[in-house]
């Protein structure tokens, strides 16, 4: 009776750390094609191209790399904590696999790589940059608005430079 009711003790506790470690570290859901790339120490990395264009790097344990056997142009859904470039520190986009799902199948990745304190840092820088952009997007376009609302709803300002070009 002991054992029971200390493993499900464990049990719990193990249960409330995973959640614990999930609110912490937000998740994000990416899908894209594998791309794999040879490094510069001959090894090869994991890229994920999505569908816009952007290519994030797979930070996945090098024993799950050779696990999964990931293929170059195979298509697959990955879950992680993602860690956006940051224009300033010239830093890559990349992903710190949690899941992945490739036909159809769920794997759930064992002993991921954790986030560091360097990572929240640039967490935090990419957030950051993205609200710029956000803020200076729409004032930007506030600014379109007022000066074609001043100038009769731009239409009539617009036609004026039409034949004009470079």
């Amino acid at each position: 009776m002991k054992k029971i009711m200390f493993a499900l003790l464990f049990a719990a506790i193990g249960l409330v750390a995973s959640m614990a470690q999930e609110q912490e570290e937000p998740l994000t859901a990416l899908e894209g094609t594998v791309l794999m790339v040879k490094g510069s120490d001959g090894q090869f990395v994991a890229m994920l191209k999505l569908a816009n264009g952007e290519v994030v790097a797979l930070n996945l344990p090098a024993a799950e790399l050779q696990r999964l056997k990931l293929r170059n142009r195979e298509r697959i859904r990955l879950s992680g904590v993602y860690i956006g470039a940051v224009e300033a520190s010239k830093a890559q986009a990349r992903i710190l696999v949690r899941t992945m799902e490739r036909r159809g199948q769920k794997i759930d990745i064992a002993e991921p790589i954790r986030l560091t304190e360097q990572d929240r840092v640039q967490i935090r820088a990419y957030e950051e940059e993205q609200l710029r952009l956000q803020t200076q997007t729409r004032d930007q376009t506030q600014t379109q608005d007022r000066t074609q609302a001043q100038d009769g709803s731009g239409s009539g300002a617009a036609s004026g430079s039409a034949g004009k070009g470079k």
